[in-house]
């Protein structure tokens, strides 16, 4: 999407410097992860907790949710893989839950070898994330990457030739080859983007008020965000679909998520109060 939004730009104003000007998707990843991690030491550090251990967490687990990112989409795609390991070195694609699993599976291991307190971190996390897929998802839109499904609504958008959807619908027969761009599809990315924004600002109060039962602001983030998501499936137009609801394997995931953050909530009995 990026090329059309440059052309159009320098089109209007006659110009070429919103070839510069318009961020690139890996621009804005490198942005997503920066945003998040700035706010979790800041965050740390008003809190209490070990500005130094906050530094030194957010640049290793940025680390290991790449490595967790990169790891899932091989493993989602892995007959390709098999077929052709050069692949594995080599840059592509990523996926969202391998960075959430590599990310917070390394995130509470670190904690746990230092003989820090868990619950407090991951509430500080909990009330930051938010801000990632609120940026990461403009890098999916700029990419052309995780697009939505077909639609004539009026805010609909259609991606440049070459592009993931363009490609997908000339595989699929929708499109032939002399077309100069995809068909009209939900801009999904960017309801994610607001949906992920507004999550960002509830939980950040949520975590402010309620601070003082260490791990509900995660579970809580974990509990919206999954349900956010399952619902925003709905609208994508590139991932597979399986079983009798025709779900897509992120909604399986939403689904075992939000079961297990419930049968907590229930078992755990929070007693409520503010601060």
């Amino acid at each position: 999407m990026r090329p059309r939004i440059v052309d159009f730009l320098n089109e209007l104003w006659q110009t070429g410097l919103f070839s510069y000007l318009v961020p690139t998707g890996t621009t804005l990843y490198l942005a997503c992860v920066l945003t998040v991690a700035l706010v979790f030491i800041h965050r740390c550090e008003r809190t209490g907790l070990s500005a130094s251990d906050a530094v030194y967490l957010s640049f290793l687990t940025i680390i290991t949710a790449a490595i967790g990112s990169r790891i899932f989409y091989l493993l989602q795609h892995l007959p390709y893989t098999v077929n052709n390991p050069s692949v594995i070195l080599g840059c592509g694609g990523t996926a969202s839950w391998g960075a959430y699993f590599g990310g917070i599976g390394f995130f509470i291991f670190y904690l746990y070898i230092k003989n820090l307190p868990i619950l407090p971190y991951l509430d500080v996390l909990g009330s930051s994330l938010g801000l990632g897929p609120f940026i990461g998802r403009w890098s999916c839109f700029m990419n052309g990457c995780c697009f939505g499904t077909i639609t004539d609504i009026p805010w609909s958008v259609k991606f440049p030739k070459y592009s993931h959807a363009y490609e997908m619908h000339i595989k699929n027969g929708l499109i032939d080859g002399n077309s100069l761009l995809s068909e009209a599809v939900h801009p999904v990315q960017i309801y994610s983007s607001l949906a992920t924004f507004i999550i960002f600002i509830i939980i950040s109060w949520f975590w402010k008020k309620y601070r003082k039962h260490p791990g509900l602001t995660f579970i809580i983030y974990a509990l919206i965000y999954c349900t956010t998501r399952f619902g925003m499936e709905f609208f994508r137009g590139d991932v597979g679909r399986y079983g009798a609801l025709d779900l897509t394997l992120s909604q399986f995931i939403c689904l075992i998520v939000i079961t297990s953050v419930i049968l907590i909530l229930i078992l755990k009995d929070f007693k409520i109060k503010s601060i």
